[in-house]
């Protein structure tokens, strides 16, 4: 975002994500100001997703300091909105995809000021045996109660017993708010498994307009070196998947073109598409005078889109992530 822009910016982006000023965010690294991270999971308000979809275009945070086309929220893959809303909600309806959100280290039992909490993100299975989907997330309109989970075999590290999520914030007027830079894994809707965003944000709004129902929006990059080594074309039905050898950063790049969030802090990194959006050229970034820097030379000179391998292309595609929770137990 410009220097002299950036009030306004934040402004905006408080209507929708809330904005966190940059003299209030502490370095990466801020456990120690954090209460709640080495807390026993389970142990905070405990909390699971009713539901989970990538945002449109128009709702996501501020990562980068940049602004574009009149905007300064970053959110690219909101362009691939219609590609995947379906991918969460089915998986939820089957009971295949349950996380659990937690805020360790609350201290204000009104849920309204706190300046240090820990927000972590978790797998969980249905307690329920055999499982029965049909009890899981109870009514936040008639009150019944949510039904009760166990970890999954992946919710905690081994050495640590904790959440490979975890995220340092603060509790503002009922929102919780993210402090810092750290990491989510979420399913990223675009192919199996679990994807990582880096330079995350996280809002959750405890004190929301309906009454047992929490709102949580969630932020961050997808990293070039991350989508390299993640699958990205399979069952998303959109084109420039080819099989399943292409990865998720095939995918973006054939879909979106150019990472919109500078990572490495060395000017964005830039990749030309054909008329076709097949991967013509790669540039490394850039900061100064950039009028003629040329093309990164790809590994494989008769493939020009061999040049997404490099591992000078690290930036990241901008991703924003709403869902719905309701109240639920961890049982271990």
């Amino acid at each position: 975002m410009l220097r002299g822009s950036w009030a306004w910016g934040c402004i905006a982006a408080l209507l929708v994500a809330g904005c966190i000023p940059p003299e209030d965010v502490p370095p990466p690294g801020v456990a120690d100001a954090s209460d709640g991270w080495d807390d026993p999971p389970g142990t905070g308000l405990t909390f699971i997703m009713s539901s989970l979809e990538l945002l449109r275009s128009g709702l996501e945070f501020e990562l980068d300091g940049r602004c574009e086309d009149w905007t300064c929220q970053d959110n690219l893959l909101g362009e691939l909105y219609y590609y995947v809303e379906d991918t969460h909600r089915e998986a939820i309806v089957q009971g295949s995809l349950r996380l659990m959100v937690e805020v360790a280290g609350l201290d204000d039992p009104g849920w309204w000021e706190d300046p240090r909490v820990t927000v972590k993100i978790y797998p969980v299975l249905d307690e329920d045996d055999p499982p029965w989907t049909g009890n899981d997330f109870g009514s936040p309109f008639t009150g019944e109660k949510c039904c009760r989970f166990r970890p999954a075999p992946e919710s905690f590290d081994p050495l640590t017993a904790q959440p490979a999520t975890r995220v340092a914030a603060r509790l503002v007027a009922g929102q919780v708010l993210s402090v810092g830079e750290g990491q989510l894994w979420l399913p990223l809707g675009f192919g199996p498994g679990t994807g990582r965003l880096d330079r995350a944000r996280v809002q959750l709004a405890l004190q929301g307009d309906i009454p047992g129902l929490v709102e949580v929006t969630m932020g961050g990059a997808v990293s070039a070196g991350f989508a390299r080594t993640a699958v990205g074309c399979v069952g998303v039905g959109a084109p420039f998947c080819n099989g399943p050898e292409d990865n998720l950063l095939d995918l973006l790049a054939g879909l979106l073109g150019s990472p919109d969030v500078d990572l490495d802090r060395d000017g964005l990194e830039r990749v030309e598409r054909g008329p076709d959006r097949s991967v013509t050229a790669c540039y490394d970034g850039c900061v100064g005078v950039c009028a003629h820097v040329p093309p990164m030379a790809p590994p494989d000179p008769d493939a020009p889109a061999s040049c997404l391998d490099l591992p000078e292309l690290a930036d990241g595609y901008s991703a924003a992530y709403r869902a719905y929770l309701v109240e639920a137990t961890l049982i271990q």
